[in-house]
């Protein structure tokens, strides 16, 4: 089943962060992808996790089999490489309702399921970053 884009406003965002409760999931896996600089990587592990896959993005044509797409508006205009990187650094404004978060870049494609990473990897700092051979993961909490 491919799943359609939703639009969302930074305004819908940031309300919703201010309306956290009790039902907040503990986390998420998410990827940004901006400016049709690639095509979406599907993640055949989504389907063995029960951890949500989200990829943020301003294409509103993206479908998906493994990502739940979120349609937002690019940040910086026509700079769509500093609007991503706003969205890497600060998911907490974009993915309010999710304590923590597991960024991958949309050109790795997990082989175990994000559980087993967030396991191995679970910061007490509240950030950790993971860099093995141009693999690109950040936990952040």
């Amino acid at each position: 089943m491919v799943k359609h884009a939703a639009r969302v406003t930074k305004e819908e965002i940031l309300a919703t962060r201010s309306a956290r409760t009790k039902s907040r999931r503990s986390f998420c896996v998410f990827t940004t992808l901006f400016g049709n600089y690639e095509p979406l990587n599907e993640q055949a592990v989504a389907m063995r996790s029960s951890i949500p896959f989200i990829c943020l993005t301003d294409d509103p044509n993206l479908r998906s089999d493994s990502w739940e797409v979120r349609l937002l508006t690019t940040l910086f205009g026509m700079d769509p490489i500093r609007s991503q990187r706003a969205l890497k650094l600060l998911p907490f404004d974009y993915l309010p309702e999710f304590d923590c978060s597991l960024y991958i870049d949309n050109t790795v494609c997990l082989t175990e399921p994000p559980e087993r990473l967030v396991a191995q990897f679970n910061p007490e700092g509240g950030i950790a970053f993971q860099s093995i051979a141009s693999v690109k993961v950040c936990w952040t909490r």
